[in-house]
C-alpha cells in the first residue's frame, strides 16, 4: 500500500545547555519564596535582573536570538524578556499544569539536583479536551495527548507559552532549583500597506 502523511505546523521545542557555577546555585537558595499551587516561586519576579544571574541572562539572550533567527525569521521583530522567577520544588512535590499568558516564548533552565527530570507538554489545554476518548495500540506524535522532554542541570528548554505542561515529581532527595521566565515581541510587526503595524520598543 502506497501513501504518504506529511506533519504540518510542527511546535518547536529548543533545547541547549548553558553554562553555570557552583554560585548560582548558593544564591538560588538565599531567596525569599512564597508559595505557588504545590511548591514555591521566588517573590523577586524579576529575578534575571540580579547581578548574581548576570552571565546566565546573557546566555539566554543569545538563544533567545538564535530562536527568533532559526524559527520566527524576521529582520523586524525581536524577542526581549519580561518576567523571570525560581521555582522551587521539594521532594514529593510537582509542578502544576499551567501555560503562560502575555507572553510569546517561554523558557525554563534547570539549575539543580543532578538527577534528571521531565517536563510534560499537553497537546490539548484540559478544558478543551476532546470528548472522545478510545484505547490506542501506540503513541506517536499524530495520537500522543502528552509528549515528555527530558531535562538535566544546565539545561534550557524555550518553548511557545500557549503549550500547556508541567513537571513531574521530585524523586531526588535535593530541592529542584529551576529559572523560568517570559517573552515578549520588540521591533516592528505587520506594515502600513495592510493597515496592521505595530511598533513595540
Amino acid at each position: 500500500m502506497m501513501y504518504d502523511i506529511t506533519g504540518i505546523f510542527p511546535i518547536p521545542v529548543y533545547s541547549t545547555t548553558l553554562d553555570m557555577d557552583q554560585d548560582v546555585h548558593n544564591f538560588v537558595q538565599t531567596l525569599e519564596y512564597t508559595k505557588n499551587q504545590y511548591n514555591t516561586n521566588s517573590v523577586n519576579s524579576y529575578i534575571l535582573e540580579c547581578q548574581e544571574l548576570h552571565n546566565i541572562k546573557q546566555q539566554i539572550i543569545l538563544h533567545i536570538k538564535n530562536y527568533c533567527d532559526t524559527i520566527i525569521c524576521s529582520d523586524t521583530v525581536g524577542l526581549k524578556i519580561t518576567q523571570s522567577w525560581i521555582t522551587s520544588t521539594d521532594n514529593n512535590e510537582i509542578m502544576h499544569t499551567h501555560y503562560h499568558p502575555n507572553s510569546i516564548i517561554s523558557g525554563v533552565f534547570y539549575i539543580a539536583p543532578d538527577e534528571p527530570s521531565k517536563i510534560n507538554f499537553i497537546r490539548k489545554h484540559w478544558a478543551n479536551d476532546t470528548i472522545f476518548k478510545f484505547n490506542k495500540t501506540r503513541f506517536n506524535e499524530f495520537n500522543a495527548d502528552e509528549f515528555s522532554v527530558n531535562v538535566k542541570k544546565r539545561m534550557l528548554i524555550l518553548f511557545p507559552s500557549y503549550l500547556v505542561h508541567n513537571v513531574s515529581i521530585n524523586n531526588s532527595n535535593e530541592k529542584r532549583f529551576s529559572l523560568a521566565f517570559n517573552t515578549f515581541y520588540t521591533g516592528k510587526l505587520g506594515n502600513e500597506l495592510s493597515l496592521s503595524s505595530l511598533e513595540i520598543k
